[in-house]
């Protein structure tokens, strides 16, 4: 899967971006190279001394799952040595979890998704070209930064989810036993965050806050929003993107209870910055509250959808039952197939959704109608059958033929209704609706 193109010289955030941060607002932020040498350094501050991220290449593909793209962000570099006499270039893979929670499987996580890095690489036309024995795999270094808010007591090590592997001496001989480089923005202080030169910490600090009270939460963010002045005159573009990246962080993160107090704090201190136009963050909250409306708006439908789905079969056996001699109401009610239900459900539009949850509306009823009246005269022929071999022994063909024949329900309520008024089939097939006087005896 490509992530889509964000621009890499725009100080604001592009629209796809503003209305779907959780996919894409940290991928954002990342989206220049300085950024991803900031996030090194804070595993190791050797790295951007080892590695020459001004010649860095940043993939535009993810491993991750469209399911997943609001709690993983996941970032491919191609990073030359500055001494080439080591190795060309290695790869860094970077999974930035968003979940709260630590996922032990994910050592077998970060191990699928290297080998579909390889294998791709494997696969590819400059490797098919080549002869078989120069054909060759990239080093990849895998990373790991949790954002969650729980400490991570699982292991790194992929060995260690092996069963028995802790008693078996040489399991570390035979199996991958890396550990991948984990770091956690919990247990960044605010000196590493704030005391530095770079301009990603700034934005870290603030999200290192998200689930924090509102007091604390705007402190953070006064703290932040005064880093990023002091850094404005050397990082003018990457200050401004860090602005808006905390802006979106905290219209998308926090409670709406909160917006006022929070817009007010943001436009202030995009006046102090200096680098983001006032009337372009009022724009951005407008759009951001059409958002939040919006998403509202989705969700209210889909509770409705939910209910409709769940009254709907009560309400079609309920239409049947009513339309239904007595003697068979319950008997017939019974019989209504869910899957009837089911493919009335899907077809409920979603913007009469609200409607719809009060009763079905008279669109729905039609489009149903012709299936529920062939329902129901099967139905009725099938109990009538039954019905009249009880009363009159079993039936020639030729009136099991005729009455399979009978699609019209009003029809067949009339013939139910004669077979309980003779005494012989002749004479209740001599009173079917348009037979006249003929009999079968």
């Amino acid at each position: 899967m490509r992530y889509p193109k964000l621009p890499l010289t725009a100080a604001t955030p592009p629209r796809l971006v503003v209305r779907k941060y959780r996919d894409h607002g940290l991928r954002w932020l990342f989206n220049d190279l300085e950024s991803v040498a900031e996030l090194a350094a804070l595993y190791d501050p050797s790295l951007p001394l080892r590695f020459d991220f001004g010649r860095a290449v940043l993939a535009d593909r993810t491993l991750i799952p469209p399911t997943l793209l609001d709690t993983e962000t996941d970032l491919l570099v191609d990073l030359p040595f500055v001494d080439p006499g080591l190795l060309p270039e290695i790869r860094m893979y970077f999974l930035l979890e968003n979940h709260m929670h630590p996922e032990r499987g994910l050592p077998l996580k970060i191990l699928s998704r290297m080998v579909a890095i390889w294998q791709t690489d494997w696969d590819a036309g400059e490797n098919l070209r080549a002869r078989d024995r120069d054909r060759s795999l990239q080093p990849i270094a895998p990373f790991v930064f949790h954002l969650g808010t729980d400490d991570w007591h699982s292991s790194l090590n992929l060995i260690d989810l092996m069963r028995g592997a802790d008693r078996l001496q040489f399991m570390g001989q035979v199996i991958p036993a890396w550990e991948t480089r984990y770091l956690s923005l919990k247990q960044l202080d605010r000196d590493r965050l704030l005391g530095g030169a770079d301009v990603l910490g700034p934005a870290l600090w603030v999200l290192q806050g998200q689930t924090e009270a509102t007091k604390s939460y705007v402190a953070r963010t006064l703290d932040s929003m005064q880093a990023i002045r002091e850094r404005a005159q050397t990082a003018a573009l990457r200050c401004a993107r860090a602005f808006w990246f905390i802006t979106m962080m905290a219209l998308h993160g926090r409670p709406r209870t909160e917006w006022p107090e929070l817009s007010s704090t943001l436009s202030d201190e995009s006046v102090r910055l200096g680098l983001v136009d006032q009337s372009e963050v009022t724009r951005t909250m407008q759009s951001m509250a059409d958002v939040w409306e919006e998403e509202a708006e989705a969700r209210a439908e889909a509770r409705a959808e939910a209910k409709v789905a769940a009254q709907l079969p009560l309400l079609v056996a309920a239409q049947v039952a009513a339309q239904l001699p007595t003697q068979v109401a319950a008997q017939v009610a019974a019989q209504v197939p869910m899957q009837v239900a089911a493919q009335v459900a899907a077809q409920v539009p979603m913007q009469v959704a609200a409607q719809v949850a009060a009763q079905v509306p008279m669109q729905v009823a039609a489009q149903v109608a012709a299936r529920l009246a062939a329902e129901r005269a099967q139905m009725l022929r099938s109990v009538m059958l039954r019905m009249a071999e009880k009363r009159f022994g079993k039936l020639p063909p030729e009136v099991t033929t005729a009455l399979d024949s009978v699609a019209d329900e009003e029809t067949l309520n009339v013939m139910f209704d004669r077979a309980t008024d003779v005494g012989t089939v002749g004479e209740w097939r001599a009173l079917w609706p348009g037979a006249g006087t003929r009999a079968t005896g």
